[in-house]
């Protein structure tokens, strides 16, 4: 497949949606990263993008911060690895999973600082929980980010290896069906 008909495959219309170079040159990002922006490494679906910015994404999901994409399009720039991937991987902490994961960061922290747990459930919210302990949550999201930026590198490669293969079979198949 030619590099301009992407956009009109099978996957195509799911990502026919990400912003063209020609859209991007001469915008406020372009102005503010440089052509840095524009490195194709950062764009392209292969699989060391794909695993690396899906593990800099889950890595900044379990830290405790607000705006955790910014950071992690920041490393994801730097480590040459997929700014959409990068940024999807930072929806592993959602309203849904927050709360198990802020209990296990704070629980790891605490452990590895053998500072005493806070009863549980607590009472106040995030904001009062950060002010309360923010080492234990700081050092429990990184170890606990470590892990999880492992297991998204290992599991980034492994989907993108079978969504490649999933393509090809159903290629192969729609090009035996018009033989």
């Amino acid at each position: 497949m030619k590099p301009h008909q992407w956009r009109r495959s099978s996957v195509g219309k799911y990502l026919r949606h990400l912003p063209r170079v020609k859209h991007l040159r001469g915008s406020w990002l372009h102005r503010t990263f440089g052509d840095r922006l524009l490195d194709p490494h950062l764009w392209h679906f292969d699989r060391e993008g794909v695993a690396m910015g899906l593990a800099v994404g889950g890595f900044f999901s379990q830290i405790p911060m607000p705006l955790q994409s910014l950071p992690s399009v920041l490393i994801a720039m730097m480590l040459r690895a997929n700014l959409p991937v990068a940024i999807a991987g930072c929806w592993i902490s959602n309203p849904v999973t927050m709360a198990p994961f802020i209990y296990l960061q704070f629980k790891i922290g605490s452990i590895l600082l053998g500072k005493p747990m806070i009863a549980w459930p607590y009472d106040g919210g995030l904001v009062e929980l950060l002010k309360t302990a923010p080492v234990q949550l700081i050092v429990g999201g990184t170890v606990m980010g470590a892990g999880v930026a492992a297991a998204c590198h290992f599991l980034g490669g492994m989907l993108y290896d079978f969504v490649v293969r999933r393509i090809s079979a159903h290629q192969a198949r729609r090009k035996t069906e018009k033989d």
